[in-house]
């Protein structure tokens, strides 16, 4: 009779933990904050539920909440052996890679056997931006440890490609694309970074045909909660505009817009044959509105007349603003970058200074604002206390007061 009423109590306990696994397997992340929180004002000690709402929050892309979360299951249980993963991965996913880095580092280190060759794979992420080439080791280790689960998901190939994209390898990272698409023939990201490999070894018309596929995806409206000033000082000229046929198509950059300095409607001195024959050269950039730094890259050297072999958008500066809503400021002079990754900024703070770093011919800011610190999917935008809210192809606009 004891031993009866025991594995009664065991399957009791185990129910909820049952119950909140599945509905986090469906995806019924919503359901699973209820279950969980219930289960929290029942059993106000149990870590696990703390951890497992954490989880949930992420998904559901409410960090703070996630933070929160995990936080107090630290307090709880210090020691909790699925806690610096889960942490670890919703700092990636947050966009904050050094702290993402140092938690995903305590889950290797101290928990090697809980998640392996997740760690593995969320380390990698983490290390994309800063250290492409250690980042693909990372992926590769999550492979060995388990190939069919690794290989069944897009995101994989998506990060390794990138890997091999951001040091300039076109070739190997359009077999890893190819590869990806064998498996997922209409995810609109490889089908972006396909097209992107074809642009940089000089195939346009294959790169914008195959990006036009991936746009699909995009929004076609503007429904910011955020107002974005311009982020700039003076007169500048608009010489790529949204939809441009160079290189503003596709998920990255259908809505962007490239802009450069003018002076009495001139963009440099006579017959430029130096970067600082340009208006733009050096000229401050500013946060567009008040935001957290999600990403601060400053590595990349500027040029003229030729695009870099780093990847596109060279030294960049993103924040976030609001869930879903990152402005986003690519080539910018390589040591100017005054920002770094976590750190708060308001409207008009100098972020860095213009310049011609990654897939630049001459000076000048490549904006857009993106659903995804990681994935940089753009949105439709406008600004405003500007002479113009959406630019065109040629307008000169200015800050207005």
């Amino acid at each position: 009779m004891r031993k009866a009423l025991l594995v009664l109590v065991l399957f009791v306990q185990e129910s909820d933990a049952d119950r909140v696994n599945k509905l986090l397997a469906d995806k019924k992340f919503t359901e699973a904050v209820a279950a969980l929180t219930k289960i929290i004002e029942r059993e106000p000690k149990a870590a696990w539920a703390r951890v497992s709402i954490g989880f949930a929050w992420t998904e559901l892309k409410e960090f703070d909440k996630a933070a929160k979360a995990f936080d107090d299951a630290e307090a709880i249980e210090p020691a909790n052996a699925y806690l610096p993963f889960n942490r670890g991965r919703m700092l990636a996913i947050r966009g904050l890679m050094d702290d993402a880095r140092r938690e995903l580092a305590k889950s290797i280190d101290k928990h090697p056997t809980i998640f392996p060759h997740w760690a593995c794979y969320w380390m990698g992420v983490s290390m994309i931006s800063e250290n492409p080439e250690k980042a693909l080791i990372w992926f590769e280790g999550a492979r060995e440890k388990s190939p069919k689960e690794l290989e069944a998901l897009a995101y994989y190939w998506r990060n390794v490609g990138l890997c091999h994209f951001k040091q300039g390898h076109w070739k190997p990272a359009a077999r890893v694309y190819d590869d990806g698409l064998a498996k997922f023939p209409d995810d609109p990201w490889l089908l972006q970074m396909r097209a992107l490999c074809h642009l940089r070894v000089g195939e346009h018309d294959k790169a914008r045909e195959i990006g036009r596929k991936a746009e699909a995806v995009l929004r076609t409206k503007v429904d910011h909660v955020t107002e974005f000033s311009l982020p700039f000082r003076g007169s500048w000229k608009v010489v790529q505009a949204n939809g441009g046929d160079e290189t503003h198509w596709g998920l990255t950059a259908k809505h962007a817009w490239d802009f450069v300095r003018v002076e009495k409607g001139q963009i440099s001195k006579a017959d430029p044959k130096t970067l600082e024959d340009y208006f733009s050269w050096d000229a401050e950039v500013l946060a567009p509105a008040d935001g957290v730094v999600a990403v601060a890259v400053d590595r990349c050297d500027d040029h003229l007349n030729a695009p870099g072999g780093d990847p596109g958008e060279g030294n960049h500066v993103v924040i976030e603003h609001a869930p879903k809503e990152f402005s986003a400021v690519y080539h910018l002079r390589k040591g100017s970058v005054a920002v770094k990754a976590g750190q708060k900024v308001k409207r008009g703070d100098v972020i860095g200074r213009c310049g011609s770093s990654g897939y630049s011919l001459h000076p000048h800011i490549h904006y857009v604002v993106c659903e995804d610190a990681r994935d940089w999917i753009c949105r439709p935008s406008k600004f405003s206390h500007a002479t113009v809210e959406i630019p065109k192809l040629g307008d000169v606009v200015d800050p207005v007061k």
